[in-house]
């Protein structure tokens, strides 16, 4: 397996302490990335070596929660990668590279509970870029019929605001709005928009369904929940109804109302790792050769490092 989490596994003795989050992504991790079977015998063993737990029986306790989590999403996703959860083992059939975008989803979610790892990923802005591509193809696989637009800038994707907002207002059937002027400068990138989906009825009208969205690969997500500022947008385009907003993120709840809690507010679309990755599973469609391409060139040379169990 991959080595106890550095974060979320405090001591539990009498109740449990470690996060439900961090223990299920630790197991997902570890059979996408690392191994070809893990038993619940095998995670108790490593929370009892570790001193987060002294009691075998208290540590299966809440090894069989992780267990459920982990069955319900290789339900979703069907069974990727030849995932396949039992009473007492999860095995896989299919190396992660098999499925890049799984393997690139599990190592980003890796980082906030691995920050010794971290040091070795190079430029944030690399993965960035790579999770928008993968966003966008997710976005086009289960919005079928509607377009998506990278907008967000980046290094492959150099185009500012500035360039890109006459053809975004055009696309849409909009007017300006009358702070335009005033918020895309020379100097804006993206104003919080990555991706635009959209739906057109091929006639010159507005009103169309929109949807503004942010793609957030770090763990610092929440600090972006309230990006796009839709009110900020309606001064740029005279939106003639208002658009949604939407955040995609690798990470994944793995407590449903913890879900619904925490991702209130983004008060729109909302799409998690299992989403992210489902606009494939769930639609029969495979990521480009060109994405899975790169994704397997990013995420292979970190494994070397990756932090495992002695």
């Amino acid at each position: 397996m991959l080595a106890l989490p550095e974060v979320g596994m405090a001591r539990s003795v009498k109740q449990h302490n470690i996060d439900m989050n961090v223990l299920c992504d630790w197991i997902e991790a570890s059979i996408v990335l690392q191994d070809d079977r893990i038993s619940k015998a095998d995670v108790v063993k490593s929370l009892i070596q570790h001193q987060v737990y002294d009691k075998q029986d208290f540590a299966m306790e809440i090894v069989d929660q992780a267990w459920s989590v982990m069955a319900s999403r290789m339900k979703y996703l069907n069974e990727p990668l030849g995932i396949q959860v039992s009473k007492n083992r999860i095995s896989r059939s299919q190396k992660w590279d098999t499925l890049p975008a799984y393997g690139f989803c599990m190592t980003l979610a890796c980082a906030p509970v691995y920050p010794s790892w971290l040091q070795h990923w190079g430029a944030p802005s690399v993965r960035g870029e790579l999770f928008e591509e993968l966003a966008h193809e997710s976005f086009s696989s289960a919005y079928r019929g509607w377009t998506v637009q990278r907008i967000g800038w980046s290094p492959g994707n150099p185009a500012k605001l500035r360039k890109t907002i006459a053809k975004i207002i055009s696309d849409l059937n909009e007017v300006e709005g009358k702070e335009l002027g005033l918020h895309v400068d020379e100097h804006a990138n993206e104003l919080g928009l990555d991706l635009l989906a959209y739906y057109s009825y091929g006639d010159v009208h507005a009103s169309l369904p929109v949807l503004l969205v942010q793609c957030a690969s770090g763990d610092n997500w929440r600090t972006k929940r309230h990006t796009p500022d839709l009110g900020l947008w309606r001064t740029i385009v005279s939106f003639n109804s208002c658009p949604v907003r939407g955040m995609v993120m690798p990470f994944a709840y793995a407590n449903s109302q913890d879900h619904r809690k925490h991702t209130k507010a983004v008060d729109g679309v909302f799409v998690d790792r299992l989403r992210l990755l489902g606009g494939f599973l769930r639609n029969a469609t495979a990521v480009s050769a060109a994405l899975d391409a790169k994704l397997v060139a990013w995420v292979q040379p970190l494994l070397a490092s990756a932090p495992k169990e002695k």
